[in-house]
């Protein structure tokens, strides 16, 4: 791979592409499972769901490289590194290329319906707000949390399901900002110069989304399931965090790429409620297997490029 192409991917930041598509798919899941109607899949609802993943990544993608052209002044000096830095690409490309990401997304969201284009318009304001503001506070990066927490929605906007369990859709959307809102502040004092750390602060808003999880089940429902989709989580913030003591430094890549597990502590359990047999039926077999391979690409492709 040739030095430009790398350069562009981590601006990209290809690597956290998997867990995007998995957020989307978690909004999916949540509102099949627990709607009242079938959980088969038919053609309509399959293109919607294909629709939305799109826009997820074109508005992804679109907001690193508004991301980089933004701070190209402030990467000239800190992050040298970097493609626009190091003259390989003309920064009014990076601006052009968003803009016709952006639109793309946007189109894509409106052959979804209605619902989903309005989603799709608020992660757009998301992403100008925290282009235009994120020198400015650290809370600004709430506003990448919103963005992503809107994808679960999108996904379920896609599945066309009546949710009656709403209440689910709304746990899973919180555990996720709090989480993106967590790993952000981490990625603010990484990039800090001197970077800095957030002491005792960042280990005890990793709890919030498994606190989410547990204070929005219903007691009778709060089982052995439930923690068993909570293990795998649970696991690799101990690493991550043992990782962040012995290197001095919060391990952003590796927080990036236990966002699958955030999904899996709320499919998890949806894929294994109604036992075993369910595991074959094709949604509960996403739930089970989609965050963990989305988990193994997104490490395997922070091997490739730069995921921060």
């Amino acid at each position: 791979m040739s030095a430009r192409i790398h350069a562009l991917l981590s601006s990209a930041r290809i690597a956290n592409l998997p867990g995007v598509l998995g957020n989307v798919w978690l909004g999916a899941a949540i509102a099949i499972t627990t709607d009242g109607t079938s959980a088969s899949w038919n053609h309509e609802r399959s293109s919607a769901l294909a629709c939305v993943a799109g826009t997820a990544v074109c508005l992804y993608l679109a907001g690193n490289l508004l991301n980089d052209w933004r701070d190209r002044d402030w990467d000239t000096r800190h992050r040298p590194e970097r493609a626009l830095p190091r003259g390989w690409f003309l920064p009014r490309s990076y601006l052009t290329a968003a803009c016709v990401l952006a639109v793309c997304g946007v189109f894509l969201a409106g052959i979804a319906g209605p619902a989903a284009l309005a989603a799709a318009a608020a992660i757009l304001v998301g992403i100008a707000a925290y282009t235009a503001w994120h020198k400015q506070s650290a809370w600004h990066v709430a506003w990448l949390g919103l963005c992503r927490a809107l994808l679960p929605v999108m996904g379920a906007i896609a599945a066309g399901a009546s949710w009656p369990d709403a209440k689910s859709l709304a746990a899973a959307t919180i555990a996720l900002l709090l989480y993106i809102i967590s790993l952000s502040l981490a990625a603010r004092g990484e990039s800090a110069i001197p970077p800095q750390r957030h002491g005792p602060l960042l280990p005890a808003m990793l709890v919030l989304p498994v606190l989410v999880l547990l204070l929005t089940r219903p007691p009778a429902t709060t089982s052995l399931i439930t923690l068993v989709g909570v293990l795998p989580y649970a696991m690799w913030m101990r690493h991550c965090l043992r990782w962040r003591k012995n290197h001095q430094s919060p391990p952003v890549a590796k927080l990036l790429a236990g966002i699958p597990l955030v999904d899996w502590m709320f499919l998890l359990p949806l894929a294994l409620a109604d036992g075993s047999s369910a595991i074959t039926q094709p949604t509960p077999m996403l739930c089970l297997l989609l965050p963990p391979a989305a988990f193994a690409a997104s490490r395997l492709l922070q091997q490739r490029s730069a995921a921060t």
